[in-house]
């Protein structure tokens, strides 16, 4: 049972989650139960007269990621000195010990949030992206796991795999791989080798899990027989490979890339959504969907009436249709208008707010 109160929209409720939707005076939703409170909120509150809320302390939405980022560095330091040694055929155990203490942390801290939603924008610039990236996909990873119901034991062993997935990628010339042009044909055949290079590196480096290798070789194999590099269909692709092929498609097409900006979480979700059960696995694209928060609050976005408007408050169940700030219109009065984006009948066409989504040179699904 969730602990509630009752508190004053004049005191301080701001970090606290609404139990109990709120009705404005004309009986229309203003605010839904589970709305996690800002200071914009609480003067949105006030300003049509509301008192009184109910409220919980119990966190559905977080602000950041699921993993402190102290975690988040030592881990992608594990996973890169494991790579750097095992290129130079000295890796010891005590390096694979390293990542597997990491996935743990990793693991641990997720488990402690198994309720929360996630805004996972805690993204690196693009000299760091091989190995932080591969600690957020173990992050994204573990998340859908959580979801799909593994145990600990399984959710360690899968985010080992997702911490080391990339590390082929080291055996990759430096020059190839920051490369900002158009990949020639023979360049990202060079780039496709990775998967192979990185687990046969591992196995030759470490006694490790079967089920956390193979996500290395794995991880771009696609459901309908379009990946890399054995071409393997459905069947043919473990389980653990299959959510990492939709935790790094997910965070790829999310980073900074050099070559083109983040793309808008909405076009990610619309991509995810178009792949899932072609190419990608579907219960794991739908884990993605249910837990992260895909316009994150803050985020400036242009209606389909073509207003501007800014993400004030995430939709519990709707990740899609948040309620927004309105910042422009035909007049002054459009201004500062809370609109809750479920009952408008609006859209967001684009986020105005985010550095481009201009299209990439590989197929999303196929990111390299």
């Amino acid at each position: 049972m969730v602990a509630t109160e009752t508190r004053s929209t004049s005191k301080d409720i701001i970090g606290a989650y609404l139990a109990r939707t709120v009705l404005d005076a004309g009986g229309r939703v203003l605010l839904k139960a589970g709305t996690l409170l800002t200071p914009r909120l609480q003067r949105l509150l006030v300003r049509h007269g509301i008192e009184r809320v109910e409220v919980s302390s119990t966190p559905l939405l977080v602000a950041g990621g699921a993993i402190d980022r102290a975690t988040r560095d030592e881990a992608a330091a594990a996973s890169a000195d494991f790579a750097q040694a095992a290129l130079a055929g000295n890796a010891t155990e005590e390096h694979a010990a390293r990542v597997e203490r990491c996935a743990m942390d990793i693991v641990q801290q997720i488990q402690g949030l198994r309720h929360v939603r996630y805004n996972l924008g805690h993204l690196r610039a693009w000299d760091e992206y091989t190995f932080h990236h591969s600690i957020q996909v173990a992050e994204l990873a573990v998340v859908i796991g959580q979801e799909l119901g593994l145990s600990d034991d399984e959710l360690a062993r899968l985010a080992i795999g997702a911490s080391l997935h990339d590390i082929g990628k080291a055996a990759i010339p430096l020059w190839l791989l920051h490369k900002a042009g158009r990949l020639s044909a023979e360049e990202y055949g060079v780039i496709k080798t990775h998967p192979r290079l990185g687990w046969q590196m591992v196995r030759s480096a470490a006694d490790l899990w079967h089920t956390s290798t193979i996500v290395l070789l794995q991880h771009h194999e696609r459901l309908d027989g379009s990946g890399y590099p054995g071409g393997l269909h459905g069947p043919d692709i473990y389980p653990f490979s299959r959510i990492v092929a939709v935790a790094d498609s997910y965070d790829a097409m999310r980073a900074d890339r050099g070559y083109r900006g983040p793309m808008p979480a909405a076009e990610v979700l619309a991509i995810l959504s178009r792949e899932a059960g072609r190419r990608l696995d579907e219960r794991a694209v739908k884990a993605v969907l249910d837990r992260v928060n895909l316009l994150p609050d803050g985020e400036v976005v242009r209606l389909s009436d073509g207003r501007l408007a800014e993400v004030a408050a995430q939709n519990p169940g709707d990740p899609l249709h948040p309620l927004v700030e309105v910042l422009s219109g035909q007049d002054e009065r459009d201004a500062s208008q809370m609109l809750d984006l479920a009952s408008s009948g609006l859209e967001v066409l684009e986020i105005i707010a985010s550095r481009g989504s201009g299209p990439d040179r590989r197929e999303p699904g196929n990111s390299a």
